[in-house]
């Protein structure tokens, strides 16, 4: 009996210690940005006249052109995002990976969420990725942009499929 309790602590440390591994960090709290850092385009106004939190959902102006990064940094993350776009032709993305703060672009990847582009992946301030390549003789862009259709082709590729292309 004494080594049945021991077992069934040692699994339920085993099995709290996984889940404490997958804990999900709700990065936005619903109800205002105290959790966030803000760059705006040359300081040209103060990072509250651009973004904001009305009903919940954060809004961002987009005029002038700026960022927002949280204040903890993370690593080893799955993020799960849901946006939309305003009427019209909308340009924004997510800054991932941020290596060094710079006003107007960071050292980092974007998500781009541009409408549709969504799903491809940005190179800002000199940051690269595997899956961006360039031609000998060719100069690099000032934004390398590595098409999600390349991603996932690498990625059934790398897992054993059949390249396809999209």
């Amino acid at each position: 009996m004494k080594n049945y309790l021991s077992f069934c602590i040692c699994l339920f440390l085993f099995f709290s210690g996984s889940v404490n591994a997958q804990k999900t960090v709700k990065l936005f709290n619903g109800k205002d940005l105290s959790n966030w850092e803000f760059v705006v385009d040359k300081n040209a106004v103060p990072a509250e006249e651009v973004y904001s939190v009305r009903n919940g959902v954060i809004h961002i102006k987009g005029d002038p052109f700026g960022y927002m990064y949280t204040k903890e940094k993370y690593d080893n993350f799955k993020l799960h995002v849901e946006w939309r776009w305003d009427e019209g032709e909308s340009n924004s993305g997510i800054f991932l990976l941020i290596e060094e703060i710079k006003n107007p672009f960071p050292n980092g990847i974007e998500c781009q969420l541009h409408a549709g582009n969504a799903g491809d992946f940005v190179c800002l301030g000199g940051s690269d990725l595997a899956e961006f390549s360039v031609r000998p003789g060719e100069e690099r862009p000032a934004f390398p942009v590595v098409k999600k259709q390349i991603l996932r082709a690498r990625n059934r590729q790398a897992n054993g499929m059949r390249r396809i292309s999209l």
